[in-house]
């Protein structure tokens, strides 16, 4: 009996410091976005990031946590061959990925801005577009501007890698990128 009562009294006070634990640590070191967001690294980010992942992420189903990676600009003076090695693109602006069947290990995206000056620019990194609910992955950001060189030149837009990821299903993706850059093609992820 003496061992029954030292058996529970045991496991409630487990439970009571799996509680307190529970309350002084977030479930992950983010911060929600307010419309039901949660961005996994948030603490990385300045407010003025923040504020522009949260406005990529808008329209995504509550509960979606996302990873924000960096969006880098590098201007170019003269023109290049463009890269051939793309999965899916629409002019300048390309998605790629590298995978087999449903797990994709590099999911990347890049664009070409040729003239003028942009601000705050994301990549919004998509699945289930095909459907009325698309789903945020993760979200690429800049938030600065970038002039484009004029002439022959141009800035080349990338972004990091967002991967690995592995989807249930068969669902096809597609990257969203802001201020005046297009949308890629849908790509499909099938096994």
């Amino acid at each position: 009996m003496a061992l029954a009562k030292f058996r529970w009294l045991l496991l409630a006070t487990g439970l009571m410091m799996l509680a307190f634990v529970g309350l002084a640590t977030p479930a992950h070191a983010g911060s929600a976005t307010g419309q039901g967001v949660t961005v996994v690294n948030a603490g990385e980010l300045s407010p003025r990031a923040l504020a522009d992942v949260a406005k990529a992420a808008a329209g995504a189903p509550a509960g979606t946590k996302v990873h924000a990676v960096k969006l880098t600009p590098t201007v170019h003076y003269d023109s290049e061959a463009q890269p051939d090695n793309a999965t899916k693109c629409i002019g300048d602006t390309c998605q790629k990925l590298v995978g087999s069947g449903l797990r994709v290990d590099s999911w990347t995206s890049y664009t070409r801005q040729y003239v003028g000056t942009v601000c705050d620019v994301t990549a919004t990194f998509r699945y289930n577009v095909t459907t009325s609910d698309p789903g945020v992955w993760d979200v690429a950001v800049f938030p600065g501007c970038e002039t484009a060189p004029g002439g022959d030149g141009y800035v080349a837009w990338g972004s990091d890698n967002v991967g690995p990821v592995t989807f249930n299903g068969t669902t096809y993706v597609n990257v969203a990128w802001s201020s005046g850059f297009r949308t890629t093609p849908n790509a499909e992820i099938h096994a």
